[in-house]
């Protein structure tokens, strides 16, 4: 016959598998919702010919980043990035803007398959040595975050077209304004869009939807 300690350990035993398997795996599912969550595309559904149709894609485009270096679209193919627009002689809005968007970088410092990229919209006064100081000021990886410049009509078509960007002149500084942050897939799906002043809680979702892309690109990758 079964000593009472014995008995007792089964009857805890019980009462942990009847209760406490389900909370460790509600728990368990909580921790990995946004992975199973797929993330929305963005802009409206172009025609391929036929009946087929695709999402909107960022277009080619030819920059020069701070560094120097010709950047266009195929520096990010098999990437996640994350792009915005800015230029270094705003007061306010910019600032606080890529302050958000360092917090999101550190996150993924080293993580070579995130990447990111700001356009100046102010390419007259935004010299490669100004985007050099303004990316050092940052703390910006050279490698991962690229503050990029060019004629300013490709910047703006990039912007509004290709980011569907809903952007608004400041007539004070004659330039285009926008506070959002544009998550682009490697197949160059814009598949997030969020506000880049909103703080940590707008950070950290950006922070899990850069996640979750990550992982579908892994479940694609396996399917294969």
């Amino acid at each position: 016959m079964a000593s009472k300690a014995t008995r007792r350990w089964f009857i805890a035993g019980g009462i942990f598998l009847v209760l406490g398997l389900p909370v460790l795996w509600i728990v368990f599912l909580g921790k990995l919702e946004f992975h199973a969550k797929s993330l929305p595309y963005y802009g409206p559904k172009v025609p391929m010919g036929g009946k087929d149709t695709q999402y909107h894609q960022v277009g080619p485009f030819v920059f020069t980043d701070h560094n120097g270096k010709l950047i266009t679209e195929a520096d990010f193919d098999s990437c996640v990035y994350i792009a915005n627009i800015f230029f270094s002689t705003c007061p306010d809005v910019c600032p606080a803007m890529n302050s958000n968007l360092r917090i999101i970088a550190n996150a993924f410092r080293d993580n070579p398959r995130v990447k990111f990229i700001s356009h100046t919209v102010d390419p007259e006064t935004d010299s490669l040595p100004v985007l050099k100081e303004y990316a050092r000021r940052l703390d910006a990886d050279r490698l991962k975050w690229h503050f990029v410049t060019g004629s300013k009509a490709e910047i703006y078509s990039t912007a509004v077209d290709d980011y569907l960007l809903g952007v608004k002149d400041d007539k004070a500084s004659n330039f285009m304004h926008s506070d959002r942050l544009v998550l682009v897939d490697p197949d160059k799906h814009i598949r997030g869009v969020f506000n880049g002043l909103a703080g940590q809680k707008e950070n950290n979702q950006a922070i899990d939807a850069v996640k979750a892309l990550l992982f579908e690109i892994r479940e694609k990758a396996h399917r294969k």
